[in-house]
């Protein structure tokens, strides 16, 4: 049996603790049980809250050996209220300005001291000091994590990594004050920001850089992207270096960082980038050519969910699919004339496998012909010379 202690004891939030009860998630053990994706599907339960309770069940099987005020074993409010109260009214004004999104974010601390009516010095001042105090403070524990999360990212960290960096070092259910803390915390390790857009070739959300250099060539990384992702599809070693030339320093696969960032983008697993949608037409006449015969129509299409995803109308009718096939022009593609035989795709030439006999008996190879002649109806062979597939009913 699992663990029955209701989920009161848990010591949530009587939000979140109200929530699992509506979903008659009612004792620890059911708790534990429970998919992620079930959990997903609670009301009020996002991202943010679900890492918060896998984090409340992971100390229950393993509690912390550390003191209620040990960095390691804080909650993330308890580490904002004393990392304020290390700052200064006016280093807090200036760190809290210059952390803020950017929309009203002081262009420069030249900005920021015309609007607090002090000197350039007092604002720089300010700034190195609040700095100094944040990284060796009660955050410090939320900054090594975003340093080694950054690290492993190359460079470039979405925000919805980086706040779960955050809410790993200092636990929270509260999404508004992470993303205050992280916003602060960044301007604690002066990294800069690459802000979402609202058009659909802006970042999605915004993205932290280790430089500002990487922040500019990261905001226009959607609209890089976009002129190398037009069909056909780029080589993937091609399409690597012409984005990684935008973010100078960046040691992760751009690739993969625009997929994760940017609306409206798919990469193949081998490296290409592809942009909108891609008919049946285009997926055939770029994986045929990569294909390799014999191939079941069940294969093909495995193949493509895989290379192409969502990107790719591909049908769900297998007779669809046989239409498409025996549209495509073979001579264009550099293919020659293929045929389809009980499902499977094969060369022209090609010798089909020996038909079984009655009973599952592979057939003798000199019966295997006149079975084959015996089981084709005259009339059933559609063929088009080099201009299509000729199919065998």
């Amino acid at each position: 049996m699992g663990d029955e202690r209701p989920v009161d004891r848990l010591g949530m939030s009587e939000g979140l603790t109200a929530a699992l009860k509506r979903a008659q998630l009612n004792t620890v053990g059911a708790l534990a049980q429970a998919s992620r994706t079930k959990l997903l599907a609670v009301p009020w339960l996002g991202d943010l809250r679900l890492l918060r309770l896998e984090q409340v069940l992971r100390r229950q099987s393993d509690p912390p050996t550390g003191s209620p005020e040990d960095p390691e074993t804080a909650s993330l409010e308890a580490a904002w209220e004393a990392a304020l109260a290390q700052l200064s009214p006016r280093q807090q004004e200036v760190a809290m300005a210059l952390a803020a999104p950017a929309d009203v974010r002081p262009a420069s601390q030249t900005a920021l001291a015309e609007r607090l009516a002090v000197s350039r010095q007092a604002v720089s001042q300010a700034v190195v000091e609040a700095r100094g105090r944040l990284r060796e403070g009660p955050l410090g524990a939320a900054l090594e994590g975003l340093a080694a999360a950054m690290a492993a990212a190359g460079g470039l960290l979405p925000q919805e990594d980086a706040l779960e960096a955050v809410v790993t070092a200092l636990p929270t259910e509260d999404e508004g004050l992470a993303k205050q803390v992280l916003r602060l915390a960044a301007f604690g390790l002066d990294w800069s920001w690459a802000e979402a857009g609202p058009g659909p070739r802006d970042l999605r959300e915004p993205v932290l850089a280790l430089t500002a250099e990487l922040a500019r060539g990261a905001a226009e990384l959607p609209r890089r992207a976009a002129a190398l992702a037009e069909w056909p599809p780029m080589p993937a070693v091609a399409i690597s270096r012409s984005l990684a030339a935008g973010l100078p320093g960046y040691g992760g696969d751009a690739a993969a960082l625009v997929t994760g960032v940017a609306e409206g983008f798919w990469c193949a697993p081998s490296g290409e980038l592809i942009a909108g949608r891609v008919t049946l037409a285009q997926a055939l006449a770029w994986l045929l050519p990569r294909s390799r015969l014999p191939l079941t129509l069940a294969e093909l299409t495995a193949q493509a969910r895989a290379a192409l995803g969502p990107t790719a109308d591909w049908p769900a009718d297998e007779a669809a699919l046989v239409a498409a096939l025996a549209a495509l022009d073979l001579n264009a593609l550099g293919l020659g004339p293929l045929r389809l035989e009980e499902g499977r795709l094969l060369e022209a030439g090609a010798d089909a496998p020996p038909p079984a006999l009655p009973g599952g008996r592979p057939a003798r190879p000199g019966c295997a012909a006149r079975l084959a002649r015996a089981r084709r109806p005259r009339s059933s062979c559609a063929w088009r010379q080099g201009t299509g597939i000729g199919a065998w009913w």
